[in-house]
């Protein structure tokens, strides 16, 4: 029985509305019109003039779906009013079918017209749309005309640069069902085999009165439906009614917006190749009263956006404005000449109910007809902003119908459908059941505690019958709903509340920890972060080394540092092509150089993450300026870096671009996001790449504005470089940083290998710099931390030690009084961290502390001292230690002194003996004026090796068993005591 009763409907449905199939749209209806008024498509190009002022801005939001709109040559000029960042899809009306030979009545000017050429030249997808009113069966008739219109279309795009077509054949009936499916199907081959990434779109009725589309078959050759979402009132109605009801309106004609969707997905139209168009018009009717529905007394002429917004005669001010609920839609009723009219007519919020509904169904994008209709007023392309963009932002609060809307209408047969509720920043989500009737045990409510179908369901899902289930609070900020009815029995549905708790999210904060005291070796840098309400997603960190004139980076480490503040260019990088300067910033100046590039070696295999990090601004006088960064290149010197990722800054296309190059070939970019660049203003640019993953993810500004997953990623790369066309670009500040664990070895030494690769050039220049930047799990971006790092690997050295108080070294000290003293004095120097402190000590042999323990003088360089260890005439050394802030300590000894008394002689003058021969072989012979004491014969260390006791004035000593090499010999006399150098062979 519940067959027999689907049949039945469908049979009454089919027969009751089967006589509207010849009813005009508004597509063909504006077409007739205007050719009627013979005027070409140029008339209107050259006569438009813009309202003033212009009332909108441009938006800073990136589209996440759709927009296509058509654009009818009789609104020629008023392009200059779209907002093309909110557009993806360009439709030129259009191609005029002679269904006789195929070719066109006309194109109205498709090849010349400035509206296509400023799509065009905006980076949308542009398509010209073809139309067939009538005479379908003659066309399908004839392969000649049908290949004549292929051949055509294919030159057309062609010569034009676009992107694809749109098939708008309206009025069909069941008979024409196959043939236009195998048009299609050819069109579609014969299309993408000769243009490269061709679209094919086709046009939907509203209602599919003669059973016309073969959706499955259709869905093998076509990449975008656009559901003519209009016209469920149309001018010929006898009743007044909205031209796109959202939902049921009235009590008896209950074709909608939502039962149009339901119908076509149910038949096989996939979600992602599914577009819902809406008019940026109504109907106003003469009606016998005010009654809703009314009853319509003449025909009912369209009414723009435009024309209600400036409401010329009154007629549409607000206190003519009616709503009805039901349908969410908006009616005006208004006297005029003794006659009644009512105006049905979608005002912004309708739209945005309606793209919100778009949304909530899961559909690839919205569409209108037509663009130009909103002629300057900002209201619809705010609307594609808050509701189409990733500014969109689910509201905290708010009610949830079933598709068959509000005031217990009932929802439709065969939907399935999902939507999910995730305000921004929302914790959890409160769900509260107000209604609750659905057909038991047929159709059923599904919801899940997250954001999607994958998450857990909740205590009682899935929900059926009419009683009214429990209220929740999620354990997420996210709800999913998903509806199913079958094929037979309806019911007036669910009518569910909901409010969230929220939390605000900030920005992540990156902290360098600071590290203590200077670094001779390699040691662990520690890392923290605030996550304010959120999580980690990344950490990177970059390290950087001051070469004595300016900091660099290890780029056979996987880190750049280049802050571009000298007036050459540093030797890592190679000019391939265009005029590349370095004064304060690097500049490429050459504006007719359409693929400029510099390229330094990196190596991007060390880490999974890498960041990129730089400022740069655009400028010159070209119409399509273009700059930016490559990564992951091969081959620096092949035109796009043989492999490798680029991503392009549009100035003029108001555009990021997104590129993976493969065998130095780049076309089509993987990432197209809307962004309204400024000429010759900085941007702060941020590019990280997974090279595990494949994910990418472009910031300005520290705002997130476009990501992309390439499913075969690049891992490796040895280059890195900037390129423009077309413009003047200027960069600054460029780093690049690896992903990093919460600590980090920072490997510190000479060796080329390390990261920090140099000492400190002076105590106050720190040589090493490390920095650090986080995400969050929001995709939000820290500024970045660092600190500096003081190194020195080296002790101090040593300009001389002076035995004596004097200037030059002494090698005899006079006894002060009858005190032994012996004075020092010493200059050493530590050019990286300075020198802080010395101590110093004597013994009787070079470092040796037996006389005078290891004593701290500070940074006194000099020292006189008294000690009763010292003897008369023996040989000592002062050893002076020279400690630098770093900790690390040099040492030196001085060449010896004696005290002794020298006033005895003569002038002070001291008599040298006479030592030969020098070197020696066996006897070594000293000869002098006055009679010798003793003989001492020391190694260079000072180690006492032999004392010969003799007398007289002429002393032969046997050295005939000393090895080879250097030693000292001291003569003692009565007055004296000398020390001298000699050599055994």
């Amino acid at each position: 029985m519940r067959l027999l009763h689907v049949l039945l409907l469908g049979f009454i449905i089919f027969n009751s509305y089967a006589q509207q199939t010849t009813r005009k749209s508004i597509h063909q209806e504006q077409a007739e019109h205007y050719a009627a008024l013979g005027k070409d498509y140029k008339f209107y190009e050259d006569n438009y003039q813009s309202p003033e002022p212009i009332m909108y801005e441009k938006a800073n939001c990136n589209l996440e779906k759709r927009v296509f709109g058509w654009h009818p040559y009789w609104n020629n000029g008023k392009e200059v009013n779209y907002q093309w960042n909110l557009l993806t899809d360009f439709s030129y009306f259009g191609y005029e079918v002679n269904p006789n030979n195929g070719n066109a009545y006309s194109t109205r000017g498709f090849a010349t017209s400035s509206a296509v050429s400023n799509a065009l030249n905006n980076g949308v997808n542009v398509n010209l749309c073809v139309t067939l009113f009538n005479d379908h069966s003659t066309f399908f008739n004839s392969a000649s005309a049908q290949q004549n219109l292929i051949n055509n279309l294919i030159t057309l795009i062609q010569n034009r640069g676009a992107h694809g077509v749109n098939i708008d054949f309206e009025s069909m009936n069941s008979s024409h069902k196959n043939s236009f499916t195998n048009f299609i199907a050819d069109l579609s081959t014969q299309m993408k085999n000769a243009i490269s990434g061709a679209e094919i779109s086709v046009a939907l009725h509203a209602v599919d009165w003669g059973n016309v589309y073969d959706i499955p078959a259709l869905n093998q050759h076509v990449d975008l439906f656009c559901l003519m979402g209009y016209d469920y009132y149309y001018g010929g109605s006898s009743t007044a009614g909205p031209t796109d009801p959202l939902f049921h309106f009235g009590n008896t004609y209950n074709f909608t917006l939502s039962k149009s969707v339901t119908h076509y997905l149910d038949r096989g139209v996939p979600k992602n190749k599914f577009i819902m168009a809406i008019p940026y018009y109504g109907r106003s009717w003469k009606v016998n009263s005010f009654s809703v529905p009314a009853t319509t007394v003449g025909s009912g002429p369209s009414v723009t956006y435009s024309a209600l917004k400036t409401n010329a005669n009154g007629n549409f001010s607000s206190s003519n404005k009616n709503i009805e609920a039901a349908s969410n839609s908006t009616y005006y009723n208004y006297t005029s000449g003794g006659d009644n009219y009512q105006c049905f007519i979608s005002g912004a919020d309708e739209v945005k109910k309606r793209l919100e509904f778009i949304r909530k169904r899961g559909l690839a994008g919205m569409g209108m007809w037509a663009l130009g209709n909103d002629d300057g007023f900002p209201d619809l392309w705010n609307a594609i902003e808050e509701k189409m963009t990733d500014c969109y932002n689910s509201p905290c609060s708010g009610t949830i119908t079933d598709i068959g809307g509000g005031d217990y209408r009932n929802y439709y047969d065969d939907e399935d459908y999902e939507f999910t509720i995730a305000p921004e920043n929302a914790t959890h989500v409160n769900i509260e059941f107000e209604d609750f009737d659905v057909e038991e045990n047929y159709d059923f409510l599904y919801v899940y505690d997250g954001a999607n179908t994958s998450a857990s369901q909740i205590p009682g899902s899935p929900f059926t019958g009419s009683s009214i289930p429990s209220n929740f609070t999620s354990s997420t900020g996210a709800v999913t709903f998903r509806f199913t009815s079958d094929g037979a029995t309806t019911s007036p549905g669910f009518k569910i509340n909901y409010t969230c708790t929220t939390v605000v999210i900030d920005p992540p904060i990156a902290f360098v920890d600071t590290v203590a005291g200077w670094k001779s070796t390699d040691y662990t840098q520690n890392f923290t972060e605030s996550v304010p309400n959120s999580e980690i997603k990344k950490r990177y960190y970059s390290v950087a080394d001051h070469n004595g004139n300016e900091f660099r980076a290890n780029t056979d480490n996987g880190f750049f540092y280049d802050n571009f503040n000298d007036f050459d260019m540093h030797v890592d990088w190679v000019q391939k092509s265009g005029t590349w300067t370095e004064s304060n910033i690097l500049t490429q100046s050459d504006e007719n150089d359409n693929n400029a590039r510099v390229f330094a070696p990196l190596n991007q295999q060390l880490s999974n993450h890498h960041l990129y990090h730089w400022k740069g601004k655009i400028s010159g006088s070209g119409t399509d300026r273009r700059a930016g960064l490559h990564i992951f290149a091969d081959d620096q010197d092949a035109p796009h870096g043989g492999n490798s990722y680029f991503v392009y800054f549009r100035l003029d296309d108001n555009e990021i671009q997104f590129f993976k190059v493969e065998n130095d070939l780049f076309w089509p970019p993987k990432i197209r996001e809307t962004f309204v660049f400024v000429e010759d203003t900085w941007y702060d640019f941020k590019l990280i790449y997974d090279r595990i993953a494949g994910g990418v993810y472009i910031y300005i500004n520290d705002q997130l504005e476009a990501q992309w997953v390439d499913a075969d990623p690049f891992p490796t790369g040895d280059f890195v470089g900037f390129k423009s066309g077309g413009c003047n670009y200027q960069i600054d500040d460029f780093m690049v940083y690896r992903s990093r664990y919460p600590s980090e070895i920072i490997e510190i030494g000479a060796d080329s290998t390390n990261d920090i690769r140099y000492q400190n050039p002076n105590p106050q220049q720190p040589s090493g710099m490390v920095r650090s930047m986080v995400t969050n799990s929001y995709d939000m971006i820290s500024q970045p931390d660092s600190i500096l790092v003081n190194v020195d690997w080296t002790a101090p050295d040593f300009n001389y030690i002076h035995d004596g108080n004097a200037q030059i070294d002494l090698d005899t000290i006079p006894p002060n009084g009858i005190a032994l003293e012996a004075s020092a004095n010493w200059s050493a120097y530590d050019p990286n961290s300075g020198v802080q402190s010395f101590y110093y000590s004597i013994g009787v042999q070079p470092n040796d502390n037996s006389i005078v323990g290891l004593t701290n003088v500070n940074m006194d360089n000099s020292v006189t001292i008294n000690s009763q260890n010292f003897v008369y005439g023996e040989l000592y050394y002062f050893n002076v230690q020279a400690n630098n802030n770093a900790g690390l300590s040099g040492t030196q000894s001085s060449n010896g002194f004696r005290i002794m008394e020298t006033s005895g002689l003569e002038n002070h003058h001291v008599e040298l003996p006479k030592i030969y021969p020098n070197p020696v072989g066996e006897f070594l012979n000293i000869e002098m004026n006055q009679e010798i004491v003793s003989i001492g014969l020391y190694d260079m260390n000072g180690k006492l090796l032999k004392t010969i006791e003799v007398s007289g004035k002429s002393n032969p000593i046997s050295v005939a068993n000393f090895a080879s090499g250097t030693y000292v010999l001291r003569v003692k006399t009565k007055g004296q005591i000398t020390e001298h150098t000699w050599i055994k062979q």
